[in-house]
């Protein structure tokens, strides 16, 4: 697992921070972040309640194959996610497949079953 957690409040623009880290946290900040403060944009402020300054970005969560497709990821996830969210007032992800490599996501049936059911 890979979890980032992002100050908002310690000086640094986090929203360019976040786009020199990599794309995938680009993409988060592009949603959640105003590019000219690095804070959260007025609409993410709108839904979130004021809990803490932080942003906790789930970027990946990785199983060996023997174990996959128990619903263990996300079990694990959220146990992490409980663990870490502590002065965090939002925590993201971008749900999707990172391991491509596997020879039974070449079946595009088969790749369209896994994504229903992350989706």
């Amino acid at each position: 697992m890979t979890f980032y957690r992002v100050h908002l409040d310690r000086g640094r623009n986090a929203y360019w921070a976040m786009e020199e880290e990599s794309e995938e946290l680009y993409e988060s900040a592009q949603v959640l972040l105003d590019p000219e403060t690095g804070s959260f944009t007025e609409e993410a402020s709108e839904r979130l309640e004021y809990v803490g300054s932080a942003l906790l970005v789930m970027d990946r969560v990785t199983l060996d194959p023997p174990w996959r497709g128990y619903g263990l990821a996300a079990v694990l996830a959220c146990e992490a996610i409980t663990r870490l969210m502590a002065d965090c007032r939002a925590i993201a992800c971008s749900p999707g497949i990172t391991d491509i490599s596997s020879q039974r996501l070449m079946d595009r049936s088969e790749w369209e079953r896994v994504n229903a059911k992350i989706t």
